[in-house]
């Protein structure tokens, strides 16, 4: 913000992080009292929050929602795979059978670019490794 964002992305907490943006809830008390707060109301996103928690449950039973892709994974930075091109990726691995392959694909990616001349890192990507056989 301070840099000139005018605008930052997030997601309520039901469905942040991950693959995901950080959540709304976080962002708006982290502005809280600065040049920069919201002043949107932390009762109403906590009301907001709880209406999708139940959803956010149900993604996850159904396997929508993979438990992969939830948390906070530092290698990320390492192998630079936006969320989109993750979450994709793991749903084709999924469907390859291969969902424990997940790390060792991971760490290929960095390779597999580098073969294809350090392509952008957008879905189609993700592909060219996700159908590499494994």
């Amino acid at each position: 913000m301070e840099a000139g964002c005018d605008i930052i992305d997030t997601a309520m907490s039901p469905f942040a992080l991950g693959t995901s943006q950080p959540a709304t809830e976080v962002m708006v008390e982290t502005f809280k009292g600065t040049p920069y707060d919201t002043g949107l109301n932390q009762e109403l996103l906590a009301e907001v929050s709880e209406y999708f928690r139940p959803m956010r449950e149900e993604a996850l039973k159904s396997g929508l929602m993979n438990t992969k892709v939830l948390g906070v994974d530092i290698n990320t930075l390492r192998y630079q795979v936006p969320g989109g091109m993750l979450s994709n990726l793991v749903s084709q691995l999924k469907e390859a059978h291969a969902e424990d392959k997940y790390y060792e694909v991971l760490k290929e990616i960095p390779r597999v670019r580098a073969d294809f001349g350090e392509p952008p890192l957008v879905t189609p990507s993700s592909q060219i490794v996700g159908t590499r056989p494994c």
